[in-house]
């Protein structure tokens, strides 16, 4: 009776809208609201019936125009019904779609006031029933493990958010005693890919910093690049990754020997099945008549939330001007939507199926957090439909094959803070250009965007599919398409040798510097030679806190504006430019000093420890991949009978040992039953998304 009732609202609302819409949408006609009626149950009917064959012939167009073409579906079924009722008139396609996005604007709005998800009974009747083709015949009572990354995202962040009420689900969680947080170091560098390969592989070696320059190979590595990724997979895989016994990777840089993976970077062109695979969890997403309706006014909102707060704090006048503008709104909707619900989508196609052990990372927080700020509220407030999505997957873990326990962890923190352009007027590269006294041609890394790069990945997939549509997807993307690898988003510099002599590499507040007419490593003394005011120059500027570099007397030595620290001995000469950067900030550059294609210069910006800032070398107020502020901290939310770590972690892989250690505890331990949740019905744990 639940579900019936809930079946009559929804087609109440629904009718409520066409019957509305029939005097605003040009080429809409009812001959009374009667019809209104007749044709939400016509257009419900044909929908069961037709659409699911539809799609599956053109899942690639649809996920290749982001869902944009399921909306075309919707309008012909909604043109087929004209043909059917006498009552309705439906001029031509494009007052089809004007309807379908009218009826889904309506829905959304209303089923959000009286807190409704219409999708309820679908997921009841039809997704689960589909997904069902994939579970297997009996449970198992071996538990399965969900490891979800927030991107981004330090312990304090996460502390303001559940304080604020942004996080509800996870305030529970760890309000009932269930689950347990413990804070971490990731240690340096502080960005993805070297976290993630340590928390995946156990290892992260000869991973200096998000973007840099091989020697070796005279060609730059830029770590969300499908290449970059496969190559640092390759080098630490030795086939014990965290994820080899039959788990599924979703959403990486690493896949972290996963046999199963959708949009990884490390996989995406060594796996050109993957979308074949996966198909059922993209189908999952279009397969409601509107779901991707109100996944694209949700997104066409969400762009407009953030060109209302990107406003908002211009006439703020803030004290630092904030990287917001230009093509970010699209970028931020994109992400925060569309590869989120697409994201929860397979998450929970992957529960269904039973996947024993799932990692999978959500990218909107990070993405917003570069360029709001990590503390600023529109960056806190993301966070609020990821929480949403916690739900929806413990709801999910009760309709699985067997039980599953959720950990929860971010891979970095953000530290905040005016770019070094914008205090000082121009950018690293400038800096050490003059510090060479102009004697060599300085050029930086390739421009680049990584808010777009899972979104390319989800694309270059798509074209994978070896069918009609998947080859003329192909064709119509190849000027977009390199070694298949499909590219959006702003114009890249080609990734070639540089005709210089020395390459600037940055990542966050940490930058590299590379002399490339020489194999090796140049020394200090070497270094103090050729260009006697270099290093003088570069820690005399008050954005500068320290430089590393290796002496052929004294080994690895960092130099600040007063001070020197013999990291080999750990004698310091005058003030230790290390002071403000925290106890563990020693031993962090001497294991990377040993890293092979670590640059001959490492520069650290200045930590400005009384504003809690730091500078960043790229155009992002929020930022990662040095030392300073909260861009090391991370966190890790694991089930409460689980032992914490006997000994603070301070790199990635240690995270690594730790799950390790949990997945063995729990092959000798049986799982506790889950606890219920608020609010829920006994005879109904749904799965899903929850769009409000």
């Amino acid at each position: 009776m639940h579900l019936a009732r809930r079946i009559v609202v929804i087609w109440a609302i629904d009718a409520l809208a066409l019957w509305m819409l029939a005097p605003v949408v040009t080429g809409l006609e009812l001959s009374s609201w009667v019809w209104a009626i007749w044709a939400i149950a016509v257009i419900g009917l044909l929908n069961a019936l037709v659409r699911p064959f539809l799609l599956v012939v053109t899942l690639p167009f649809t996920v290749l125009t982001l869902g944009l073409f399921s909306l075309v579906l919707n309008a012909i079924i909604v043109l087929l019904a004209d043909l059917v009722l006498p009552g309705l008139q439906v001029a031509d396609l494009i007052s089809a779609i004007w309807t379908v996005l009218g009826i889904a604007l309506i829905n959304t709005f209303v089923t959000g006031l009286l807190s409704i998800n219409d999708d309820e009974s679908f997921y009841r009747n039809v997704i689960l029933s589909f997904a069902r083709r994939t579970v297997p015949e009996e449970r198992t009572d071996q538990p399965g493990l969900i490891i979800v990354e927030i991107d981004g995202l330090s312990e304090r962040a996460l502390n303001m958010a559940l304080e604020r009420g942004y996080m509800p689900t996870l305030a529970s969680w760890l309000g009932s005693e269930r689950f347990q947080m413990t804070p971490w170091e990731c240690g340096l560098p502080s960005q993805t890919s070297s976290s993630q390969a340590g928390i995946l592989y156990g290892r992260n070696e000869n991973i200096p910093a998000f973007r840099w320059y091989e020697k070796k190979d005279q060609r730059w590595m830029i770590s969300n690049r499908p290449w970059a990724a496969a190559e640092i997979h390759d080098r630490l895989s030795d086939g014990t990754g965290l994820l080899v016994n039959d788990g599924s990777s979703l959403t990486n840089l690493v896949s972290g020997d996963a046999p199963h993976s959708a949009m990884t970077m490390s996989s995406l062109l060594d796996q050109p099945g993957a979308m074949r695979q996966r198909s059922y969890g993209y189908y999952l997403l279009f397969l409601n008549p509107y779901s991707f309706s109100r996944t694209l006014v949700l997104m066409v909102w969400e762009a407009i939330r953030e060109i209302g707060q990107c406003w908002r704090e211009r006439l703020r006048r803030s004290p630092f001007p904030h990287t917001r503008g230009g093509i970010f709104p699209i970028s931020r909707a994109v992400t925060n939507v569309f590869l989120r619900e697409l994201n929860l989508y397979l998450l929970i196609e992957d529960m269904l199926s039973g996947t024993p052990i799932v990692y999978s990372t959500f990218l909107g927080y990070d993405v917003v957090a570069h360029h709001a700020g990590p503390l600023h509220t529109d960056s806190l407030r993301t966070l609020q439909h990821f929480d949403e999505g916690l739900a929806a997957l413990e709801r999910a873990s009760r309709r699985a094959p067997r039980p599953y326990q959720f950990v929860l962890l971010s891979d970095h923190g953000q530290s905040s803070g005016a770019t070094f352009s914008q205090r000082y007027g121009f950018n690293l590269e400038t800096l050490v250009d003059r510090a060479l006294d102009g004697q060599e041609q300085v050029v930086g890394p390739p421009a680049e965007d990584e808010s777009w790069a899972h979104l390319n990945a989800l694309l270059s997939q798509a074209i994978q599919v070896e069918s009609v549509a998947g080859r003329t997807a192909r064709r119509v993307f190849r000027r977009r398409t390199t070694e298949g690898y499909v590219e959006f988003g702003p114009p890249r510099t080609p990734v070639e040798h540089p005709t210089s002599e020395v390459v600037v590499c940055t990542s966050g507040n940490l930058g590299l510097v590379y002399f490339t007419d020489t194999p090796g490593r140049l020394s200090l003394e070497e270094l103090t030679v050729r260009f006697p005011r270099l290093i003088s120059t570069l820690v005399g500027h008050p954005g500068i806190g320290f430089v590393l570099v290796r002496s052929s007397l004294y080994g690895p030595v960092v130099i600040g504006r007063q001070g020197i620290n013999y990291l080999q001995t750990s004698q310091v000469d005058g003030v230790d430019p290390l002071a403000s950067f925290g106890e563990d900030a020693g031993d962090q550059l001497r294991r990377l000093d040993e890293f092979s294609n670590i640059g001959d210069l490492l520069i650290n910006s200045t930590y400005f420890p009384q504003a809690d800032e730091v500078a960043a070398f790229e155009d992002l107020v929020g930022s990662h991949g040095g030392l300073g502020g909260d861009q090391t901290s991370a966190f890790i939310i694991h089930p409460s009978h689980w032992s914490a770590p006997e000994k603070p972690i301070h790199n990635s892989a240690g995270i690594y040992h730790l799950i390790q250690g949990w997945l063995q505890h729990q092959k000798d331990e049986p799982t506790p039953p889950p606890a219920p949740i608020a609010g829920e019905e006994s005879e109904a744990s749904v799965p899903e998304p929850v769009h409000r």
